[in-house]
């Protein structure tokens, strides 16, 4: 998501971005978090192990 105008703190900017957002789970990254390509398959596992949704 890209807000433009002034540059927003960082709780505003993923208040925006989590009210955009579609979907019921949401994840933020920080830019100098790089996720390995195996990342998203890994957090959904243990989602789904620990809500068992």
């Amino acid at each position: 998501m890209m807000v433009s105008g002034p540059r927003l703190p960082l709780a505003t900017a993923r208040n925006a971005a989590a009210e955009a957002a579609v979907g019921d789970k949401l994840v933020f990254l920080d830019m100098d978090c790089i996720p390995t390509p195996n990342c998203w398959p890994i957090m959904i596992a243990i989602w789904i192990r620990k809500t068992g949704c």
